[in-house]
C-alpha cells in the first residue's frame, strides 16, 4: 500500500510539473515581435569637443489572445511598446535620458497618446544601453485614442518615437541636448473579431497550451485532494 501511495504521489507530482512547464513555455511563445524598420540616431556637439550620440530602437510586440486582428492576421489581446536607447558621449557629465517615448496617433480620430518608456534615467557611463517596456490591452489602447474598440472596421494607428538626452559640458559648462523629434516607425491596423474568434482559421498553439496548462492544473487539485483523503483514510484502517 505504501508503495502504491508513493507511486501515485510521484505521478501526480510529475504531471503537475509538466503542466506548469507547459504554461511557462506557452507564456514565452505567446508574444510575437513586430520587427522595427530602423535604428534612429541623434547627436549634439560643441566646439570644445564635447559631444553626445544617441541610437534608438523602438519596437512592438503583440500577445496572442482572442479579440483583435492586427494587420490582417492572428488574434491578439495585448500590445507591448519597447524602446532601447544607447548613449555614447565624451567630455560631458550629468548625462540623463530626459525621456524616451512612443506616441500613438489614431488616423481615424485625430487623437494621440504618448507612452513614456524611459523617464529621467541617469546614464552611468558612455556606450551604455537602457531599455524598458510598457504593456496595454489593445481594447484600452484603442479607447484612449478615441476609437470604438469593438468596431469591426479597421482602426489605423501610426507610431512615432521621440527621445531627448541632456548633459553638461565638462569644459564649457553649458547644457548639451541631443534629441530625436517624434519620427514615424510603424503603422498597425486593428480590427475587432470578437472573443473566441480565430480569423482566417488562425490557431495559436501558445494560447491553446496556456489554456490546457491552466485547466489541467485546475482539474488536478480536486483529484489530488481526493487521492490524499482516500490514502489517509486507508492508512487509518
Amino acid at each position: 500500500m505504501a508503495r502504491r501511495t508513493l507511486l501515485v504521489a510521484g505521478v501526480l507530482c510529475v504531471l503537475a510539473m509538466a503542466l506548469v512547464a507547459l504554461g511557462q513555455v506557452a507564456e514565452q511563445h505567446s508574444w510575437e515581435r513586430l520587427a522595427s524598420p530602423a535604428i534612429f540616431t541623434g547627436s549634439a556637439r560643441t566646439p570644445d569637443g564635447e559631444w553626445i550620440k544617441i541610437e534608438v530602437m523602438p519596437s512592438q510586440s503583440i500577445r496572442w489572445g482572442h479579440s483583435y486582428n492586427v494587420n490582417g492576421s492572428g488574434s491578439y489581446d495585448i500590445v507591448k511598446f519597447t524602446c532601447s536607447v544607447k548613449v555614447t558621449y565624451q567630455n560631458v557629465e550629468d548625462v540623463m535620458i530626459d525621456y524616451a517615448s512612443i506616441k500613438a496617433y489614431g488616423t481615424g480620430t485625430g487623437q494621440s497618446v504618448v507612452y513614456t518608456i524611459l523617464d529621467d534615467q541617469a546614464v552611468s557611463s558612455s556606450d551604455t544601453t537602457y531599455s524598458n517596456s510598457i504593456e496595454s490591452y489593445i481594447q484600452n489602447h484603442l479607447d484612449a485614442l478615441g476609437y470604438n474598440p469593438l468596431s469591426t472596421s479597421g482602426m489605423e494607428v501610426k507610431y512615432y518615437v521621440g527621445v531627448k538626452v541632456v548633459a553638461t559640458g565638462s569644459i564649457s559648462g553649458e547644457q548639451i541636448v541631443a534629441k530625436i523629434d517624434y519620427t514615424w516607425f510603424k503603422t498597425l491596423v486593428y480590427t475587432y473579431v470578437g472573443t473566441g474568434s480565430t480569423p482566417g482559421g488562425t490557431i495559436s498553439w501558445p494560447l491553446v497550451a496556456r489554456d490546457v496548462s491552466f485547466l489541467g492544473l485546475l482539474a488536478l487539485v480536486p483529484i489530488t485532494v481526493l487521492w490524499a483523503w482516500r490514502a489517509l483514510r486507508a492508512s487509518r484502517r
